[in-house]
């Protein structure tokens, strides 16, 4: 039995092209059921969950297979090799990428502490023409945050059993419940509309 047929056993409505976009947002997919019906689709199936997802969406929505560029241009990629040395002056720009040069300069001013977060390459990628040292005062200020509570780590969208596990225990009602409820809910949750 392959993917798609599997989610009449579980209440769900089938992942084919009848499905509406309103049951496909709804409902819980495993990557590997998405990229079954892109293969079945002729949908490119690589690529985040995330990724795959929004290929579909947009495959129901139009009737069309999204055509994406495979790779990123070898000069957006290697746009930092070229400039000169790296500095607290440098300014960001729309070719930025989380690399290995970056790294290493962030951890030689910040310190072995440094590691990229979310917050961080967001801020990296939603301010062009700032500077290094822009982005290093932004690093700070999260950590500060985070030290306060006054921050919660961002879960990226393509994680959401991480997302529903963290928001299982931010619920008064399941304060000093154990992981395996916490996991019991999850898998409920999956086979429910709405979750």
């Amino acid at each position: 039995m392959d993917f798609l047929e599997e989610n009449k056993s579980e209440g769900r409505p089938v992942l084919n092209t009848e499905i509406t976009i309103a049951d496909f947002k709804t409902h819980y997919w495993l990557k590997e059921e998405l990229q079954d019906f892109c293969r079945k689709n002729d949908i490119i199936s690589t690529g985040s969950k995330l990724e795959i997802s929004r290929r579909i969406e947009y495959f129901l929505r139009t009737g069309k297979r999204e055509i994406e560029s495979k790779r990123k241009s070898r000069e957006s990629i290697s746009h930092v090799k070229n400039e000169d040395e790296l500095s607290v002056n440098t300014i960001i720009t729309n070719r930025y990428t989380n690399n290995e040069k970056n790294r290493a300069f962030f951890k030689s001013i910040i310190g072995p502490q440094f590691h990229f977060t979310t917050r961080f390459m967001n801020f990296c990628k939603n301010n062009v023409g700032k500077t290094y040292q822009d982005a290093i005062d932004e690093w700070f200020f999260e950590q500060k945050e985070k030290k306060e509570g006054k921050f919660k780590t961002e879960i990226a969208p393509q994680f959401e059993y991480n997302r529903f596990i963290r928001d299982f225990y931010d619920k008064p009602e399941n304060k000093g419940k154990k992981l395996k409820e916490a996991i019991a809910a999850w898998e409920k949750s999956k086979r429910e509309r709405g979750s």
